[in-house]
């Protein structure tokens, strides 16, 4: 299952629960490998991509067999925003890259998105069952929609 959700759809409700998220340890996401070599290649300092954390908007959810965000810093880096994905399952960057200030994402494909899609489900606690009974709480990465 994947799911994308734009800012511009979320509820107030949603808007807290994920600023939530990045609020607690925004400097404390390891950078993966895939975002490590993106940095490279466009040569985009470390302390970059931790400023668009800390300063950035989030501008959309994503479900893909994780909790992710899209992160655009709101800091102006030679004429580009510094944008990240976040994995908040994983606490770790998945790749970064940068966009120009002036773009606006006319272009943006709106059909990719579900207006209705109930962010707050994604991180629900449930209890683990097996055969002896329940494990206790634990969070559910794997909620089916």
């Amino acid at each position: 299952m994947e799911a994308r959700k734009h800012i511009s759809q979320m509820t107030t409700q949603e808007k807290t629960l994920l600023n939530s998220f990045i609020g607690k340890d925004k400097c404390n996401y390891k950078i993966g490998k895939h975002a490590q070599k993106r940095g490279s290649e466009k040569v985009i300092a470390n302390e970059c991509v931790y400023r668009a954390l800390e300063d950035g908007q989030i501008i959309e959810y994503h479900y893909k067999d994780s909790n992710r965000l899209l992160i655009r810093g709101n800091v102006d880096e030679g004429n580009i925003n510094i944008c990240v994905v976040v994995d908040l399952t994983e606490n770790e960057i998945i790749t970064i890259y940068d966009n120009e200030i002036s773009d606006k994402h006319f272009t943006l494909n709106r059909s990719l998105y579900r207006k209705n899609f109930d962010i707050a489900s994604m991180f629900k606690k449930k209890k683990k069952c097996g055969n002896n009974g329940c494990f206790g709480n634990t969070y559910n990465k794997t909620v089916a929609i």
